[in-house]
């Protein structure tokens, strides 16, 4: 494993980029086991819906888990702790395959939303048990083959405190992977929510117009809007924060080097997509705040 020699940072510099990262850590893990623990509680987020959730959080979660914690340690050390080259395969095949999983999901999610609104009286047939086990496994393997194509092509990234692939070794895997497991799942993700959004203003110009249309009615629309809306957040979220670091990576394809502090900083965003997640369900969800209360309203009785 190679990495490029750069001055020592000052003591205040490890200091303060070591607590950003272990705040972004401790959000990572915190944030995704609540998600889990109150899907699993409460019974009425037992959906297709909520099923990608969990796919999302048990992604985010390992990321919490086996990569915030090297990148903490190689911050602390400032360079790359370990002597052996197969933590570094493996610590860089791990964020790939975590965060590769999440676009996936997101998009599986859109898929599930766009029919669950645009296509209700075919959303059974198009998302039944088999379908949706079909895109559980698609989130996993698709990336899981790209990130062993790629194995021995991984170094220490001293400005992201992480091993990274060296996109340029290897320009043709490296765009196709970007197209099969960004670029497509992102396209489909916007174009769902795009007539998921042109549906929604539809919708509610005609229950603003018929006054006698039954309340029962009006509530399951307004419910299956504001579901849409609420993972078209996070969706928007995630390409937002996602956005600096494929700049990195597009420039890195044709050797164009971007200032160290936006290389740094975009790791920052990445990692923040691993925390931002579960804030969002909470302050979006009225159920899902529901469930968290009685997960606390527990850990705080018990004995």
């Amino acid at each position: 494993m190679n990495s490029t020699e750069i001055e020592s940072s000052t003591t205040v510099t490890i200091i303060f980029r070591t607590v950003i990262f272990v705040i972004l850590m401790l959000f990572a893990i915190i944030g995704n086991s609540l998600t889990l623990a109150v899907i699993y509680t409460v019974e009425s987020l037992h959906t297709k819906t909520y099923v990608f959730v969990v796919n999302l959080a048990i992604a985010d979660l390992s990321v919490g888990l086996f990569v915030m914690p090297i990148i903490v340690t190689a911050s602390i050390c400032d360079g790359w702790p370990f002597v052996q080259d197969w933590i570094c395969e493996l610590s860089s095949s791990i964020i790939g395959q975590c965060y590769l999983t999440s676009v996936a999901s997101l998009c599986a999610v859109s898929v599930e939303r766009y029919h669950s609104i645009i296509n209700p009286l075919l959303y059974e047939s198009k998302m039944s048990k088999r379908n949706v086990i079909i895109l559980l496994c698609w989130t996993w393997i698709q990336p899981f083959i790209f990130i062993v194509l790629g194995l021995g092509n991984n170094e220490y990234d001293p400005y992201s405190f992480a091993c990274l692939p060296k996109w340029e070794e290897n320009i043709i895997l490296s765009i196709i992977m970007s197209v099969f497991c960004f670029f497509i799942p992102v396209s489909l993700t916007v174009k769902s929510y795009y007539h998921i959004g042109k549906l929604t203003f539809q919708q509610l110009n005609r229950i603003q117009n018929v006054t006698t249309l039954a309340s029962n009615s009006t509530n399951m629309i307004r419910t299956k809007i504001k579901s849409g809306f609420v993972f078209a957040i996070v969706i928007g979220t995630f390409l937002t924060l996602w956005l600096p670091y494929q700049v990195v990576v597009n420039c890195n394809l044709w050797k164009v080097r971007l200032p160290d502090a936006y290389i740094t900083v975009s790791m920052w965003l990445v990692l923040l997509t691993s925390s931002c997640n579960p804030v969002i369900y909470c302050l979006m969800n009225r159920t899902f705040r529901g469930g968290l209360l009685i997960i606390m309203y527990r850990i705080c009785l018990r004995p």
